[in-house]
């Protein structure tokens, strides 16, 4: 299945797991300079804007040397690999309600990640590193039991 005939064209939110192979100290954006551990990690975006979903996931998918760094998840998506998306269709903006959920059972972090447009604490989960994988495999599958569409991208072990 080619997910580009999978992922919709209309607007919605969407939550990419991505996987960090070593620790990092990225600048992201206004926010400077911020340590990301090894490990998992799930980001929480909206996609409002032409193309929905569809445009916004593709866009996040494309390597690094072929789009200019614009969103804070842009400089970490370029050092990750993505292992699975899940996404809502509609008009309502839940993303927070999605990080506030998934904060449950990680950290947000750093402060803001993704949320310079809205005012809760951030968009972006640290899940941890060991043991976390099936975690979060298994939210995956119960986001799937309220979310209309869900693909996973690669289910291989980090």
């Amino acid at each position: 299945m080619d997910i580009n005939d999978s992922l919709p064209g209309s607007p919605g939110a969407y939550a990419l797991l991505l996987h960090l192979a070593k620790e990092i100290s990225l600048k992201v954006g206004s926010l400077g300079i911020h340590r990301f551990p090894e490990g998992l990690f799930v980001y929480i975006g909206s996609a409002m804007g032409p193309g929905g979903v569809r445009a916004r996931v593709q866009r996040h998918l494309r390597p690094e040397t072929e789009k200019r760094p614009h969103w804070h998840i842009d400089r970490l998506t370029a050092l990750t690999e993505i292992r699975a998306v899940w996404w809502l269709t509609g008009k309502t903006n839940i993303e927070c309600q999605w990080a506030s959920a998934l904060e449950k059972i990680g950290t947000r972090t750093p402060p803001k990640f993704g949320a310079s447009d809205c005012r809760c604490p951030g968009h972006l989960i640290y899940l941890g590193k060991t043991g976390v994988e099936e975690l979060a495999w298994s939210i995956t599958n119960e986001m799937a039991t309220i979310t209309p569409g869900r693909i996973c991208l690669n289910q291989s072990s980090a």
